[in-house]
C-alpha cells in the first residue's frame, strides 16, 4: 500500500505570526492543510490570507480553551471563565461541568463562521485535542458534527481512531504528534521517511513567524520557529519524495484530488 502524507498546521489565526507562517509554510515548505481557529480576533485574517494564498480549503480547530466563545455568555454560560474568553483547559482537565447542549450550539456557530469565510471546510480537529479527551459524549458530538459536513476527523491514538471509526467516521489510519516541543527536529521529519506505515499518516505541527503576540498568547512560542525552518527545508521534500511518500491534504480522505504542488 501507498504511503501519503498530510502535514497540517495546527493553529490558523491564532496570532499574525502563527498565520504567516502557515502560508509560509505552505507555501514554501511540506505543509498540505491546516485548521482554522475562528474564535481569535485574526481569525478573518488568516481567512483572507488564505484565499489569497490559493488555499480554498482546510479544517476548522474546534476549541472550548482558547478565544472568546462564538456565541453569548447568555447561551453558554458554561463555557465562559471568569472574564470574556472560554473557560481554561485546566478547568476542563480538573472536572469542570460539561454541557453537552452549549458545546453542541458553539461549534455549530464555529462551523457557521467558518463557513461564512467562503473556504471550504475539509476536515476537523480541536485544540488540545479536546474531542477526543472531555468524554465519549463530546466524541460522538464531534462525530455527528463531521457526518453532518461530511469531512474526516483526527484521530490521535488507537483509542480515538476505533471509537470515530466505529461512529461511520472517516479518519487518517495514523497520527504522529511527535514533532512538538523537545521532538521538533530535521531528523524527526527525516525519519518519516523510513518509518513503514500503511495509508494516510497525518503529522502535526505548529509553524509561525516569532512575533510579541505569539510570545503573549501562547506558551509555545520560540519552537514555532524552528519549526517553520525545518518544514521549509528542502532536503525534507526531497527525503520524503525519494522515499515515495505521496503528500497530500486531509481531502485526500474525501476522495479528491489532493496532491500537494
Amino acid at each position: 500500500m501507498s504511503r501519503k502524507l498530510i502535514v497540517n498546521a495546527d493553529d490558523f489565526g491564532l496570532t499574525r505570526g502563527c498565520t504567516e507562517g502557515i502560508i509560509k509554510a505552505w507555501r514554501e515548505g511540506v505543509v498540505t492543510d491546516t485548521s482554522l481557529l475562528v474564535t481569535m480576533p485574526r481569525w478573518e485574517e488568516a481567512a483572507l490570507a488564505a484565499t489569497q494564498a490559493g488555499l480554498a480549503a482546510c479544517g476548522l480547530h474546534l476549541t472550548l480553551t482558547v478565544g472568546c466563545p462564538a456565541l453569548a455568555r447568555e447561551q453558554v454560560p458554561s463555557l465562559y471563565g471568569s472574564d470574556h474568553q472560554f473557560a481554561k483547559r485546566s478547568a476542563w482537565q480538573a472536572g469542570k461541568r460539561i454541557v453537552l447542549a452549549e458545546i453542541e450550539a458553539e461549534w455549530r456557530a464555529q462551523l457557521r463562521r467558518f463557513l461564512a469565510s467562503g473556504l471550504r471546510l475539509n476536515h476537523l480537529d480541536s485544540h488540545h485535542h479536546i474531542h477526543t479527551w472531555l468524554g465519549p459524549d463530546v466524541l460522538a458530538l464531534t462525530a455527528r458534527l463531521a457526518a453532518e459536513y461530511k469531512v474526516p476527523v483526527r484521530q490521535i491514538d488507537a483509542q480515538s481512531k476505533q471509537a470515530l471509526r466505529k461512529l461511520g467516521l472517516r479518519t487518517p489510519d495514523a497520527f504522529c504528534g511527535g514533532f512538538f516541543a523537545d521532538g521538533v527536529s530535521r531528523e524527526a521529519l527525516l525519519a518519516l521517511a523510513e518509518e513503514p506505515w500503511a495509508g494516510v499518516l497525518e503529522l502535526m505541527t505548529h509553524p509561525a513567524v516569532f512575533d510579541e503576540e505569539t510570545k503573549r498568547i501562547s506558551s509555545y512560542c520560540g519552537e514555532r520557529e524552528t519549526e517553520l525552518a525545518l518544514l521549509c527545508d528542502p532536503a525534507v521534500r526531497q527525503a520524503w519524495q525519494a522515499a515515495g511518500i505521496e503528500m497530500v491534504s486531509f481531502d485526500a480522505l474525501n476522495n479528491k484530488e489532493a496532491e500537494h504542488v
